[in-house]
């Protein structure tokens, strides 16, 4: 039985008549009488029965017709996902630059397995420029890192603007060294021991830290900028200097730091900086069939994602998982 049967059925009880209905659907009287005869054979059942008052329902038509309407309802849905993968081009994802270079690659690995329809764009871009732009409607999903402070910026207007903040993973920032720089021999090293040394940081990551940290780090010293986390990486090495990277960057790609590298949490009076990843977006009913799905790619991935604390690379011990939610 082919599913627009199940609308010509309905538009029959609708206007309980076989010739208006025919007309609304703009085919034949006959050929839509030939389908309610070859439906009526093959379910063995009568489904509509002549009255002075037109075409009516019969008992077993009634039972038809409510699953019909089921069936009409989640064809709708199907064809609306078709419509809305024709027309969507490119699905635009801002993300802070330390998240886009852990998530980049595994989602668009994951969401292409569903073969949809519309290229996914992840736009690498500033903490706050990432909510600012899906407060503004230019994006309806965005991942980045907020501290305390800017979650508690953020929180009200967030909910007046009715849009969502889930935190994803907790993580912290640490100093990245080579393993013969005398911060190795530390556990963990405050802002004001480091002002003095020569920093190495990504250029697109200095938008993406808290102001305060960053003056800290910097008072009395100096900044080099690098163009990607591989670069400062050896240039850390070759000149000494130390780079300052979130736990989450250096878990997506382990490899690049077993060797030569020591990693020691920052904090200032004691007080570790901490940071988190959130997902923004929009209510559901605001996002688009793709968008869902690109929603429950995103969430998939950091909760397989360890967020326990790094101790030393080189000796790398494995970290706890969180619990599945």
């Amino acid at each position: 039985m082919k599913l627009e049967y199940f609308h010509y059925l309905l538009k029959i009880d609708q206007l309980h008549s076989i010739s208006a209905a025919a007309h609304a659907l703009h085919i034949s009287q006959t050929t839509l009488s030939s389908v309610v005869k070859a439906v009526e054979a093959e379910l063995g059942i009568t489904i509509f029965q002549r009255s002075i008052h037109g075409v009516s329902t019969t008992v077993e038509g009634q039972r038809l017709m409510s699953l019909a309407w089921e069936i009409d309802v989640k064809h709708e849905e199907l064809m609306s996902l078709k419509n809305h993968r024709d027309n969507i081009q490119v699905i635009a994802i801002p993300m802070s630059p330390s998240v886009n270079v852990g998530l980049a690659v595994p989602l668009s690995q994951t969401y292409s397995r569903f073969e949809l329809h519309g290229d996914i764009s992840l736009d690498e871009c500033p903490t706050m420029e990432v909510y600012a732009r899906v407060k503004s409607k230019a994006a309806n999903i965005g991942v980045t890192n907020f501290s305390d402070s800017e979650m508690f910026q953020i929180q009200e207007d967030a909910y007046k603007n009715k849009i969502q903040i889930e935190e994803l993973y907790s993580d912290r920032l640490y100093l990245l060294t080579p393993s013969t720089h005398w911060i190795a021999s530390r556990q963990s090293i405050g802002t004001d021991e480091v002002a003095s040394e020569r920093l190495a940081i990504v250029t697109s990551f200095q938008a993406d830290l808290n102001n305060q940290l960053f003056r800290e780090l910097t008072a009395g010293g100096q900044s080099v900028f690098f163009p990607n986390i591989a670069t400062m990486r050896q240039a850390i090495l070759e000149q000494n200097m130390i780079g300052l990277v979130t736990g989450y960057s250096i878990r997506s790609n382990l490899e690049a730091y077993q060797n030569n590298y020591h990693i020691t949490p920052i904090h200032t009076n004691g007080r570790e900086w901490c940071v988190s990843i959130y997902l923004i977006h929009r209510s559901d009913r605001s996002l688009r069939p793709q968008e869902r799905i690109l929603v429950s790619c995103i969430k998939e991935h950091f909760r397989t994602c360890p967020s326990a604390p790094l101790r030393s690379v080189p000796a790398l011990e494995e970290p706890e998982r969180r619990p599945a939610e």
